[in-house]
């Protein structure tokens, strides 16, 4: 049987200091679409949604533009981890598809380190998912379920500035959501910025293609 992830309890656990994901400063490592469809820009933060292919959209419904909610997604690039940021970045980005649209220079990738601690709630490492009656299933089993959550904790938390976990298609990394809280943290200038189908980029992404199947082209 599928395990399937129950609904946000009414009342959340009462926020305590070891549910945060607390690395101190960390690098973000985002890949966005810098053309076309839902073009943004490196700092931008989508205010449109629930999206229904996006996990933690926290907008409430229907599906529009949300003047004071926002998310943006990414993986967190820590240092001494098994797993390079790059290619959760690039999983959670072209994994379903199987294809590393590179290009086509519609995607970029930045990397930036943010001004302030970032105060993110711990779905995987701490008790505080247990203690709020979910499981795992809220990271890789329905994306409306968890959605659900990610409304409830930005309702039940005001200073928490998003979500970590680690990645449903790559464990060993660490991916994030950040609320527009988040937005305080962001610095003037990313430390790259550099589109995915910049030459330099080409061996890094074969390198990920070959390791787990996919097709650069």
């Amino acid at each position: 049987m599928t395990t399937r992830c129950p609904p946000p309890p009414r009342r959340l656990p009462t926020l305590h200091p070891d549910y945060l994901f607390t690395p101190g400063r960390f690098d973000v490592v985002r890949i966005f679409r810098s053309a076309g469809t839902s073009a943004a820009s490196w700092n931008e933060f989508r205010h449109f949604g629930p999206v229904s292919s996006m996990r933690f959209d926290h907008h409430p419904k229907p599906r529009r533009h949300h003047p004071v909610r926002a998310v943006m997604y990414a993986a967190a690039g820590l240092p001494g981890t098994a797993a390079d940021p790059l290619d959760v970045a690039v999983l959670e980005t072209f994994g379903e598809t199987g294809t590393i649209t590179a290009s086509q220079h519609t995607r970029r990738l930045v990397t930036w380190t943010p001004t302030r601690d970032l105060h993110l709630l711990d779905l995987s490492t701490t008790t505080w998912l247990a203690r709020a009656r979910g499981n795992t299933a809220l990271m890789s089993g329905p994306r409306g379920v968890a959605r659900d959550w990610a409304r409830a904790v930005w309702n039940a938390y005001p200073a928490v500035d998003g979500m970590a976990w680690s990645s449903s298609t790559l464990p060993a990394g660490t991916s994030i959501v950040l609320f527009e809280r988040a937005a305080t943290a962001l610095p003037a200038h990313p430390t790259i910025n550099v589109s995915l189908g910049d030459q330099r980029m080409t061996p890094a992404l074969a390198r990920i293609a070959s390791d787990y199947g996919l097709l650069l082209v």
